[in-house]
């Protein structure tokens, strides 16, 4: 009966976080055709992502269920098709093909879970240890990704400068520029002349100046001042969001169609009013960037490798403790599997020294920030979690609940 309840809620629970993350209306008027497109979109592969991993816990029930594959498929396939019909009607959402497609793999990913659980939830001595090495390999893998994605990625092509633009997809700054330069290079509202040379300038991570007048207070991302390329591709941005100061650069993660974390100085707007003149530095020293505007300044800004999640969902209000929060949760879920997998063997040491020594020197090598030292107890803390859950697995779930589901 306990067995059968847990199921029960495992499946409720997947059903509703489904139905909360794709039915909730958002800004933004009703779409008026669906996407035949598999990665639509400029996040097309965060968005699958995201939607591989909403599926996922959908699949794990369907197999605690003792469903077969192909049923398990079919009835993924009907809820989310079902959801794309309804989303015609709901804001903003934009139904497409490649959603059914991606929520299919989750749920089939889910139900593998569970057909090979035997393999991974209670695994012989041995085998736990090489788990949890590989485990650990993989850690640092994401954190290597992760600094990889987050680089600097300005693209080949013919540049404009953007003065206070009026682009679809922000709000439409009040403002004025007066003038903006990279180093020494002047970078006035029309096209570039010397593209190349902008380009190797935002790669050394130059000094890029803007002088304005202030406006009024955006209701969210307006764009001070932009660089755009003939394929209107932003390649950098420095915005006003209500009353934080954002800088934008592009990114191999937003090449590849995944988020694009933004650098903000949180609510130094607010200290200038409409008409006042501003000065905006933004400078990259080593792996960190300076931002200032008047007598505010602040450097060390950058990512590390507990901002890894913002490549597949980065809302750009989180509260700044909120998204600390994450940082160190991401971090402890990446250590989890190396702590649940580890046993009293070689391989288990390793792999702890690889988890710790990852952390601590792969983001030198990367052009992420040093780990911060809450962000690594973070990750110790994953591995006694991980050990926690698999002595609880081992008292409280029947070893029957763990046998292979019969495709």
């Amino acid at each position: 009966m306990k067995s059968r309840a847990w199921r029960d809620w495992i499946l409720a629970s997947a059903t509703l976080a489904i139905f909360a993350a794709t039915l909730v209306p958002v800004p933004g008027p009703p779409p008026e055709f669906l996407a035949p497109c598999i990665l639509c979109g400029e996040r097309g592969l965060a968005d699958g992502l995201l939607n591989i991993i909403l599926f996922l816990p959908l699949g794990v029930a369907l197999g605690l269920y003792h469903a077969s594959l192909r049923r398990a498929l079919l009835l993924a396939a009907l809820l989310s098709a079902l959801i794309e019909l309804v989303q015609f009607a709901i804001p903003a959402r934009v139904p497409s093909v490649g959603d059914v497609l991606s929520n299919s793999i989750g749920a089939a990913l889910g139900w593998s879970l569970v057909w090979l659980a035997p393999h991974w939830l209670r695994p012989p001595r041995v085998a736990a240890a090489r788990l949890s090495l590989i485990a650990a390999l993989c850690v640092m893998g994401a954190t290597v990704l992760t600094g990889f994605l987050v680089s600097p990625a300005p693209p080949h092509s013919t540049y404009s400068g953007q003065w206070t633009p009026n682009l679809d997809h922000l709000e439409w700054y009040r403002g004025r520029v007066l003038r903006a330069e990279l180093a020494s290079l002047p970078l006035p509202s029309r096209r570039l002349e010397d593209s190349d040379s902008v380009r190797a300038l935002l790669l050394e991570g130059a000094p890029l100046t803007v002088e304005a007048v202030a406006g009024p207070r955006p209701p969210g991302l307006a764009s001070l001042f932009s660089i755009y390329d003939r394929e209107e591709r932003q390649v950098a941005l420095v915005g006003v969001d209500r009353d934080d100061l954002v800088f934008n650069y592009r990114t191999r993660a937003l090449a590849l169609t995944l988020d694009q974390p933004d650098l903000r100085l949180r609510r130094v707007m607010s200290a200038f009013s409409p008409g006042d003149t501003i000065s905006v530095r933004v400078a990259r020293h080593g792996q960190a960037y300076c931002m200032t505007i008047g007598a505010t300044e602040r450097c060390g800004l950058g990512f590390t490798a507990g901002d890894g999640w913002k490549l597949l969902f980065h809302p750009e209000h989180l509260p700044r403790h909120l998204g600390w929060a994450l940082n160190l949760v991401f971090l402890a879920g990446l250590a989890a599997p190396v702590g649940y997998w580890v046993r009293a063997r070689w391989e288990s040491a390793v792999a702890v020294v690889v988890l710790v020594a990852g952390m601590a020197l792969v983001p030198r090598w990367t052009g992420l920030l040093p780990i911060t030292l809450a962000e690594l107890l973070a990750s110790l803390a994953g591995l006694g979690l991980g050990s926690a859950l698999y002595h609880w697995v081992n008292r409280r779930v029947p070893a029957s609940d763990s046998r292979t589901a019969q495709p």
